[in-house]
């Protein structure tokens, strides 16, 4: 099963567009906190998130710098060629989202 589950505080702002068949789409980031090894230190990993639609609709209303977010969402594999040499990218799209907090 393709499922991922995030929660984490967005990083700047959101970025917003249209398709041209005038499906929204807005992306962020997410900053996330990591298991570390040492018990005193903090670590975090940070995710580019892309919604599209209603849940685009709902993140641009709602998110702002310092959201608490939760994320439920799959991954979707991404790829292009560039001087004949094939790239493979993960992408994280957002299906739901959950305001947990707002600052």
């Amino acid at each position: 099963m393709n499922s991922f589950m995030l929660t984490g505080r967005v990083l700047g702002g959101l970025e917003s567009s249209t398709t041209a068949s005038g499906v929204k789409i807005v992306s962020f980031i997410v900053e996330v906190d990591k298991e570390s090894k040492g018990k005193d230190s903090l670590a975090t990993e940070t995710f580019r998130i892309t919604c599209f639609g209603n849940v685009a609709d709902y993140a641009l209303a709602n998110l702002k710098f310092g959201s608490m977010v939760g994320i439920n969402g799959v991954l979707s594999a991404n790829n292009y060629t560039k001087d004949g040499k094939t790239y493979y990218t993960p992408q994280t799209l957002a299906k739901k989202l959950t305001v947990m907090s707002n600052y």
